[in-house]
């Protein structure tokens, strides 16, 4: 039944698309792009680990342990096709960053790119090499250059072996005398030991978010360098992290009414009860989070980088630069967003953002993503899996909207669900 509707959603995707001359990217991984990805981190992570030796025994234990724990995670993203298997698309990328090794002579046998399906607006550096760019970092980019400053500064974190650092200073410090000592004591109270806990797990964060902080400074600072060899805009930098800056914030929202517009016909209504969000009786302790784990978006806050960066811009005289095939990505980038997160298996994001875009414009391929979604959906509460594909109600880190969409999936009946299925079949 999954491989129809896949085939269903293929057909009306490619129709609808084309009636404005649309594409999206075939993202169906092949076996061979898979196997190929698998053998080649299989012998990467061999090596690796092989090599990898510590003075401490105590300390080699727990750095392997987080090596052995990271790569597993990895390699299960490959088992998932997390990655996009486009040959242009990979190559597009490929060329980008060996420009940039290039130019600045560094060893392009070191680094490997990947195109990650998340939407999450970031990329990220593996430590080993490996540069992840999630496809939803494409939807705020508004020419190659700032792609390119992206780049430079993953591959900055990378020369400057951040993540090593930090796993170094991670093992340093969990295997310390202060931090040994401190656990015997809060093991003798005898009241009150969570909290003693909680409160000195805080302070090692807070230790912690001060070196992630340093690091991502030292990470623009020498990525501007390697961009600024690149002769591309110099002011592009200062544009991608003011939109950064503002990438959390949801964009567009959909309220009670826009759900009553868009689902209710004369003969079928929503009830009130099913946008009433219950609120957890820990609601009290909802709280906003100290510090980022995003090599992007990391604290210091844009507006800080920001102005370090600005210091070093001494000419304003430059255009921005984009090859067609930086266009010809763009061009379909919202479309192809959505696409990967129902493949992908978000089908509430997916019917989420879709529902968004389809109240602004009754474009023929957001209806055909609701459609398919709310069947996707349907399935997942007949068979009690509706958690595995949409979201929870989060206080911290989800927009009110998105918390009554999330509610209003729960608390719809299959058979409500049937009806908005053949509204929008």
């Amino acid at each position: 039944m999954k491989i129809l509707n896949l085939f269903f959603f293929i057909i009306i995707t490619y129709s609808s698309l084309a009636q404005d001359k649309k594409e999206v990217l075939d993202i169906s991984n092949s076996d061979s792009f898979k196997f190929e990805l698998l053998e080649f981190y299989k012998s990467k992570y061999a090596t690796f680990n092989k090599n990898l030796s510590l003075n401490s025994v105590e300390k080699s234990k727990l750095s392997k342990a987080i090596y052995l724990e990271y790569q597993e995670e990895f390699l299960e993203k490959i088992y998932n096709n997390t990655f996009i298997s486009d040959k242009n698309l990979n190559d597009y990328f490929q060329k980008l960053i060996f420009e940039i090794l290039d130019i600045n002579k560094l060893n392009k046998k070191e680094y490997k790119i990947l195109i990650s399906k998340d939407p999450e607006i970031n990329a990220y550096n593996c430590g080993d090499g490996t540069i992840v760019v999630n496809y939803g970092l494409l939807t705020i980019l508004d020419n190659e250059d700032e792609l390119v400053f992206v780049l430079c500064h993953e591959i900055s974190h990378q020369e400057l072996q951040h993540v090593k650092k930090e796993i170094d200073n991670f093992v340093s410090l969990h295997t310390s005398e202060e931090i040994i000592d401190k656990t015997k004591e809060i093991k003798k109270l005898k009241y009150n030991r969570t909290r003693a806990a909680n409160t000195f797990l805080l302070k090692l964060n807070y230790k912690n978010y001060a070196q992630r902080r340093k690091k991502e400074i030292q990470a623009d600072s020498l990525g501007f360098s390697f961009y600024s060899r690149t002769n591309r805009d110099l002011n592009n930098p200062l544009s991608l992290l003011k939109k950064l800056d503002e990438s959390n914030n949801e964009k567009d929202s959909l309220v009670i009414q826009d759900y009553r517009i868009l689902f209710e016909t004369e003969s079928f209504k929503l009830k009130n009860k099913y946008f009433e969000v219950e609120k957890s009786i820990f609601n009290k302790y909802d709280y906003k989070p100290a510090y980022q784990i995003d090599s992007l978006k990391t604290h210091p806050d844009c507006s800080t980088r920001i102005r370090k960066i600005e210091k070093f811009i001494t000419n304003r005289n430059f255009k921005s630069s984009s090859s067609e095939r930086f266009f010809e990505i763009k061009k379909n980038v919202s479309y192809q967003n959505l696409y990967n997160l129902y493949l992908s298996g978000e089908f509430g994001i997916c019917l989420y953002e879709s529902l968004k875009k389809f109240k602004i414009n009754n474009d023929v391929f957001y209806k055909d993503l609701i459609f398919l979604n709310l069947v996707e959906i349907q399935k997942a509460k007949e068979n009690q899996t509706l958690s595995k594909h949409v979201p929870q109600i989060d206080y911290v880190y989800n927009s009110a909207s998105l918390n009554i969409f999330i509610n209003l999936m729960n608390n719809l009946k299959s058979s409500d669900i049937e009806i908005l299925i053949q509204k929008f079949k």
